[in-house]
């Protein structure tokens, strides 16, 4: 399991997301430098969607959905950029409840194969050189597949 090999090397593992970019980090030491970049290239870009853990998390993001419905702040920012912008910054951030059946593994997978792409990726470290986090990076991510630009119309507020 990759949260135990993360463990092993005393590193913790984070994940953001916003409508603009998803982030995937690890903290732990600088020795550990080429497993922490092994273990967060292959878990970002070969992630394994179980049925049932994939069924778990809509389930999970269907509450949280309900809940999110609830609060101001949230309901007022999810309106906010529909009314501010059109294309894909006016759309929500999170998969509409209506929706939530639609997903599933294969279309997780579809979407990290088309979005996690060369132009697309950015890795970087912190108190470690760019020669040598490039030296660990290029064995991983060299033959990382180019996809042509996005489809999508640019935003226009």
């Amino acid at each position: 399991m990759p949260w135990l090999q993360i463990e092993a090397i005393g590193a913790q593992s984070h994940a953001a997301a916003s409508r603009e970019q998803m982030a995937y980090w690890l903290d732990g030491l600088k020795v550990n430098l080429p497993q922490m970049v092994e273990l967060l290239v292959d878990n970002a870009m070969n992630p394994a969607f179980h049925s049932w853990e994939v069924n778990d998390v809509l389930t999970k993001m269907g509450d949280d959905i309900k809940e999110a419905g609830q609060n101001p702040h949230h309901v007022l920012i999810e309106s906010m950029h529909k009314v501010a912008f059109q294309g894909p910054l006016g759309m929500p951030l999170v998969c509409p409840e209506g929706q939530l059946g639609l997903l599933n593994g294969d279309i997780c997978a579809e979407f990290v194969a088309g979005n996690y792409t060369a132009p697309r990726i950015v890795l970087g470290a912190s108190g470690v050189s760019q020669a040598v986090l490039q030296a660990v990076a290029e064995p991983l991510l060299g033959s990382l597949p180019a996809a042509p630009a996005s489809a999508l119309p640019p935003s226009v507020y």
